[in-house]
């Protein structure tokens, strides 16, 4: 069975292979990939093999900027939000349910955490994927990378309470 589990540092090297292969220009590097551990990176692991991982950093909320974001400005004491900054999937893997598994996941740390949900930016391509996994369209992310515009997509935890 699939085990979900926090990455480690002795992750980093396979990590870095599964994001080369998924995101060949906008990968991140091992160094990236290090830094992003002290959020919510959640790896699928079958066996000692990566078949996928998912990185969520705490935000205060689904508003704010893809600059924000990117730079790294986090509110962690005022989280209400995971913004979603990878699913990526072992090209082995692919059409086995790993990415929503890790989505379950992620919605459980959401759920545990008491916020307020998850959102994401996806191409258009992707929409149906999570639309499929209980995600709602939020409209146009305000984005400055990539050359195509980004869809905001959002999962509200029905236990919230304010």
């Amino acid at each position: 069975p699939i085990c979900i589990r926090q990455a480690q540092l002795a992750d980093v090297e396979e990590l870095a292979y599964i994001e080369g292969l998924n995101f060949s220009k906008e990968a991140f590097q091992p160094e990236t990939l290090k830094e992003l551990m002290v959020d919510t990176f959640l790896i699928a692991d079958l066996n000692g093999e990566i078949a996928g991982y998912i990185i969520g950093s705490a935000v205060s909320s689904h508003h704010q900027s893809a600059d924000c974001l990117v730079k790294g400005m986090r509110n962690l004491d005022k989280s209400n939000f995971i913004f979603l900054q990878r699913l990526s999937i072992n090209p082995d893997f692919k059409g086995q349910g790993v990415g929503t598994l890790l989505l379950a996941a992620m919605k459980e740390v959401v759920v545990d955490l008491q916020n307020q949900g998850i959102y994401l930016a996806c191409k258009d391509h992707l929409l149906s994927y999570f639309v499929m996994n209980g995600f709602s369209d939020s409209g146009i992310f305000e984005t400055t990378y990539g050359d195509e515009p980004h869809i905001e997509m959002i999962w509200e935890n029905p236990y919230f309470k304010e």
